[in-house]
């Protein structure tokens, strides 16, 4: 239960906009769970920590599988109707454990008494669920920019002047989590914490109009941006932020960025 409200706390807010990530992810973690508790009795010196990884590893598929399809259902019900959509799924899924019941129920007396046969089995039915999770991820076409379709969408449309349409971003992004890098981004802090020296102040003021200043430091993917007192805080895209950060082709470690305000 623990892990469960670690792991809410950790990623619970990047389960959203990277749903088809974190399904696959608990799809492989709960086989790898269930490998564990197969291989528990079979090394009995180091059952209970065998049995403890795998209750963790379920813990963290409970929150991992139950919000991403929640979101996913949402991106189904195109007709607002995530109530039936939701219905429909759960009808299915008890169909095929009914069906994979019943063939359990066939299966038991060939593998009970022969453990290599079983995970043989194991291992070539793990092997078809990863798989057929993988195409059905594959498969979804989300309309909406996270992090990995919006660097796809703007790296194509630098390098050959066109928009990846949602079909396309989605058949080229990975579905590894953790691929991308965070940006760790700081509103309204003081300006001695911008800058370090009177020159850096004036490459940053130069040609600057907006009423705030942007520090980008590139070798700790860190941006801090500095605002007047009197003002009011400026609705800054954070689209532009990411843009700066995850552009490889700048020479620029430090920039003052003009963003639309």
């Amino acid at each position: 239960m623990l892990g469960r409200i670690v792991f809410a706390w950790w990623k619970g807010s990047k389960l959203d906009c990277n749903a088809k990530q974190w399904r696959l992810f608990a799809d492989i973690l709960n086989d790898a769970a269930m490998f564990l508790e197969i291989m528990a009795p079979i090394y009995p010196i180091c059952f209970t920590m065998t049995v403890c990884i795998s209750n963790l590893a379920k813990c963290i598929v409970s929150v991992a599988g139950g919000a991403t399809r929640a979101a996913l259902t949402m991106h189904q019900a195109r007709r607002n109707n995530m109530a039936d959509v939701s219905a429909k799924d759960s009808s299915q899924e008890t169909l095929v454990n009914l069906a994979g019941l019943l063939v359990s129920l066939l299966m038991l007396p060939l593998v009970s008494e022969c453990h290599s046969f079983s995970l043989g089995c194991f291992f070539l039915l793990t092997a078809l669920h990863i798989y057929a999770n993988y195409r059905a991820v594959r498969a979804l076409v989300i309309e909406t920019l996270n992090e990995g379709r919006l660097w796809l969408v703007l790296k194509h449309f630098l390098q050959r002047g066109e928009v990846l349409d949602p079909t396309s971003a989605n058949k080229v992004e990975p579905l590894w989590t953790g691929f991308w890098p965070s940006l760790s981004l700081f509103l309204g802090v003081p300006l001695h914490r911008l800058i370090s020296s009177v020159f850096e102040l004036q490459q940053l003021i130069e040609g600057h109009q907006e009423p705030y200043l942007l520090h980008w430091d590139q070798s700790r993917s860190k941006c801090t941006m500095f605002s007047q007192p009197w003002t009011h805080p400026p609705r800054v895209s954070l689209l532009l932020l990411w843009f700066q950060e995850h552009k490889p082709w700048t020479d620029r470690g430090l920039c003052g960025v003009c963003l639309v305000p």
